[in-house]
C-alpha cells in the first residue's frame, strides 16, 4: 500500500472513531416539568437573579445540569434547562420541577440522580 493511500485510511479511520467518541460525550438534557403555575426562570440559581421567564403547571423543562443555589423549601438545589413551550433559558428551583422519571413530586433533590452538576 502506498504511503499516500495508508495515510488517507488512517486519517479517515482517526476521524471515524473520534467522531464516535466526540458523540459519546455530549450530555442530553432530561425532560422534567414544572409543578407549580408561575414559576420563576432565572438567570443564576439565586432569588436576588434577573427573572427572564415563567414557567406553568406541565410545561416541559428540559434539564441539562443542576447546582446548588438560594434554599427553597428545604432544597438547595436548582436546575438549568429551557422551557420547551417558551424556549427561555434558565435556572429554576428544582422544588418546582418534577422528573418525569421515578422522582418524588417536588423533591428537588432527586435532580442529583438525572443530571450532571453543572
Amino acid at each position: 500500500m502506498n504511503s499516500w493511500l495508508r495515510a488517507s485510511v488512517i486519517g479517515a479511520t482517526s476521524l471515524a472513531f473520534g467522531g464516535i467518541a466526540l458523540a459519546g460525550t455530549a450530555q442530553a438534557a432530561t425532560a422534567g416539568f414544572f409543578n407549580a403555575d408561575g414559576v420563576g426562570i432565572r438567570t443564576c440559581a439565586t432569588t436576588s437573579c434577573t427573572v427572564v421567564g415563567r414557567g406553568y403547571r406541565l410545561q416541559t423543562f428540559n434539564v441539562d445540569c443542576w447546582t446548588d443555589g438560594t434554599n427553597i423549601g428545604g432544597s438547595t438545589v436548582w436546575v438549568r434547562g429551557r422551557n420547551a413551550a417558551t424556549g427561555v433559558y434558565g435556572y429554576s428551583a428544582a422544588v418546582y420541577v418534577q422528573s418525569s422519571g421515578n422522582g418524588t413530586p417536588g423533591s428537588g433533590d432527586r435532580w442529583r440522580y438525572y443530571a450532571p452538576h453543572c
